[in-house]
């Protein structure tokens, strides 16, 4: 059971693809919850998902939150939050 329900809230069928799933869990950074997706989904592709959401981050440049426009400088894989991640999936 994750610690939150990030996952869409409809009465009708839907469709949310396993990235969108892994993307918005990460974005949480809960340890437990990461470590419930490598058990779901498989490490490889928990580490793939964050790889891939840092470098689009990265490629644009800057990130926005609540409207303002955050600069993002060095490369993602040196990004403090990028770090943090990929030591709970590798400890997993």
């Amino acid at each position: 059971m994750y610690s939150h329900n990030l996952f869409w809230q409809t009465n009708e069928q839907s469709e949310q693809n396993v990235y969108a799933i892994i993307s918005n869990y990460l974005s949480s950074m809960n340890t437990q919850d990461i470590q419930k997706l490598c058990e779901q989904f498989g490490k490889s592709m928990v580490k793939s998902v964050l790889v891939n959401k840092y470098k689009k981050m990265y490629s644009k440049g800057y990130i926005s939150y609540n409207g303002i426009d955050i600069p993002l400088s060095g490369t993602y894989n040196h990004n403090k939050m990028y770090k943090q991640l990929n030591g709970v999936i590798n400890d997993y």
